[in-house]
């Protein structure tokens, strides 16, 4: 995965946002460890993608409420031309807002989506 991003946007019912200052792709996990009689085996695990993002909100506020995203789709791209994108994008919660008196408020915003697809 290339180190610098370039650029993310979240497209909700027609509308774009890209204000984000942060972005974390969450872990996924494929098994899990099982322990049997004589043994330990494992099981497979539905992969759950998921990331978590930091907005600015805007002057004016958000072109829609990032909070109330359901079926969304966001975009991450890479520096080099590499993309992610997250299909069927929910909202899990919203964290506390910051701000320091010298940039806008920022808020966090942890997503799951339902497919992952990196090109």
């Amino acid at each position: 995965m290339p180190e610098y991003v370039n650029n993310c946007s979240l497209e909700f019912n027609g509308a774009t946002f890209e204000d984000f200052t942060q972005f974390a792709d969450n872990e996924e996990t494929y098994a899990v460890a099982v322990e049997l009689m004589n043994k330990t085996g494992w099981a497979e695990k539905t992969p759950r993608h998921g990331f978590m993002v930091t907005a600015q909100r805007p002057v004016g506020g958000y072109p829609f409420d990032l909070s109330a995203v359901r079926d969304g789709t966001f975009t991450v791209e890479y520096k080099g031309g590499d993309r992610v994108t997250y299909g069927g994008v929910t909202c899990l919660s919203k964290g506390e807002g910051a701000i320091d008196g010298d940039t806008p408020l920022s808020e966090q915003f942890t997503y799951v989506a339902a497919s992952k697809s990196e090109i």
